[in-house]
């Protein structure tokens, strides 16, 4: 610990960095595939004799199955909606019980049914305490997810990073998230949006601007004046960029 924080205080960027989020969002792919491993772990435990209840994720875990929707019916059809959810029910039985199991069998495992929009969505508007508080200790909200929108919360000023299925499940498991120091340039955004100018004429803007700067793997924080004028979704939009 003493070596992570004089690490953190020099800021030295020739080692990893352990990095602990406060909890991880899936998707039905990755999420399932992860849960997969973890029921595996329990039937190997059960045979040797143990208590397969006591293998549960170490981190919070957010399923949210949108990965499955393949859209058949369409066009001007009232009943569109109805229709492709009952097809993504009818392909999707084996998967959806099970991924209904698990958020029986395990703790610290809350899903998002099917019909209820995207991931990185429903992250930024339903999932995020944006202060996490445990055993009385208050702290920012951060995770990782298993897609590449999950910037999309940083609108919040919450830290997320997008990471693969088996990176993700490391984390669930209590491991740290493994990543170097990376520099972190502030950009001072003045005045106001014009009249018909949207989110993504900024981030159109933004991203221009940068790349003629050659900024590459770096943190970008917002601030100033014209930050504190875009509303939340338009901040979201450049969260995405």
């Amino acid at each position: 610990l003493k070596a992570s924080l004089i690490q953190l205080i020099e800021r030295k960027r020739d080692l990893d960095f352990p990095w602990f989020p406060a909890r991880v969002v899936c998707h039905d792919i990755l999420g399932q595939t992860a849960l997969v491993d973890l029921a595996g772990l329990r039937d190997a435990i059960a045979d040797m004799g143990g208590d397969p209840a006591q293998v549960n994720p170490v981190v919070p875990v957010q399923l949210i199955v949108d990965h499955s929707l393949a859209v058949e019916c369409g066009g001007y059809d009232p009943d569109a909606f109805t229709k492709n959810r009952a097809i993504e029910d009818r392909r999707n039985e084996d998967r959806f019980h099970f991924i209904n199991w698990t958020k029986q069998a395990f703790k610290n495992v809350e899903v998002i049914p099917p019909g209820n929009g995207i991931m990185h969505q429903i992250n930024l508007e339903r999932m995020s305490p944006v202060i996490q508080v445990l055993n009385g200790v208050a702290f920012p909200d951060t995770l990782v997810g298993t897609d590449s929108h999950t910037p999309h919360v940083d609108a919040l000023g919450v830290v997320a990073i997008g990471v693969g299925g088996l990176e993700a499940e490391n984390v669930m498991l209590g491991r740290a998230s493994w990543m170097r120091l990376p520099d972190i340039i502030g950009v001072e955004l003045t005045g106001r949006p014009q009249p018909g100018i949207t989110a993504t004429d900024v981030v159109l803007a933004l991203t221009e601007y940068l790349r003629q700067q050659k900024v590459v793997g770096a943190y970008l924080e917002f601030y100033g004046e014209g930050a504190r004028a875009l509303t939340l979704g338009d901040r979201a939009t450049i969260s995405n960029m």
